[in-house]
């Protein structure tokens, strides 16, 4: 992720947009395969889940804990 043109490993809503480097396939293309219109979405699973509670509990807001619901 990038925020400003520099490398951030968090954001938050009040930080605004960021860009993200999607890696892995190198065939995919911003206009041609999606734009700014598609959804991004990460696969939460119960491991991440139990990750957040134990490393990241006390960074989590209410609104956070009810987007991993």
């Amino acid at each position: 992720m990038e925020l400003n043109k520099k490398k951030v490993d968090k954001v938050l809503p009040k930080d605004g947009s960021v860009s993200i480097r999607i890696s892995g396939q190198s065939n995919i293309n911003f206009g041609s395969h999606f734009d700014h219109t598609n959804q991004i979405c990460s696969w939460i699973t119960r491991r991440s889940i139990d990750a957040l509670k134990n490393h990241c509990r006390d960074e989590m807001t209410m609104d956070d804990w009810q987007l991993v619901k």
